[in-house]
């Protein structure tokens, strides 16, 4: 949609310019990286909740301040992989730290009792939702072998989350449920809870379900 910022976007171009910065050995592009997340969170980042808005619509300069979650797995997968390649004496690596320190308390908080997170994050009656789960658990091992986070409480709640995973949406055959669809976005919550389903082995959740399997091996 014209003259709007989405959360998902932020993985569609991070890992492009990390990569990209190895292949020409350029690592001034990892300063455009840095600088695009810092401006997603300008605009995305909802403080009272240490979770982000899906889209920001330029036009009205309104932010949805809906956490779909989806798009929140997005933006911390992509700061753990940015995190993995800058340098810790290279400006705005602090900032990029709080940051993803920010968010992953924003998770850590709104895991439910199963150990999954939801459609809707702060919505415990949305339903629980593979991709984002993966991500998180993802994003928190890789925190925990970068140094980064403690092992209790992230390293256990990334373990918690793949067994939630392995119980609930991966069945002997290796088929993976409850991956939200693509989506659209909305200003109304019931849009994300109610309209948005999931579906059998979306692609949107498959690589990162394995993904989180291997991240958290030997944690």
């Amino acid at each position: 949609a014209q003259y709007t910022v989405w959360a998902d976007d932020l993985y569609m171009s991070i890992p492009f310019l990390i990569r990209y910065a190895e292949l020409k050995n350029r690592p001034e592009v990892l300063e455009d990286a840095i600088n695009q997340v810092l401006h997603f969170k300008e605009l995305l980042y909802i403080p009272e909740k240490k979770l982000m808005s899906h889209v920001c619509q330029l036009k009205l300069g309104m932010a949805t301040k809906i956490p779909w979650g989806r798009g929140n797995g997005w933006v911390l997968f992509t700061l753990s992989e940015l995190l993995k390649v800058l340098p810790k004496e290279q400006t705005g690596f602090q900032e990029i730290k709080g940051f993803y320190l920010e968010l992953c308390e924003g998770f850590l908080q709104v895991i439910d009792e199963d150990g999954m997170l939801h459609q809707v994050l702060d919505e415990p009656d949305s339903y629980g939702e593979t991709s984002c789960s993966a991500m998180c658990a993802a994003a928190f091992a890789r925190g925990v072998k970068l140094g980064i986070l403690p092992q209790d409480p992230y390293g256990t709640a990334a373990k918690r989350i793949v067994e939630a995973l392995k119980q609930f949406c991966i069945d002997e055959e290796g088929n993976v449920y409850g991956v939200c669809m693509g989506s659209s976005y909305s200003f109304r919550r019931e849009y994300y809870m109610h309209e948005l389903g999931w579906r059998i082995n979306d692609t949107h959740g498959t690589g990162i379900v394995l993904l989180a399997l291997m991240e958290t091996a030997g944690l």
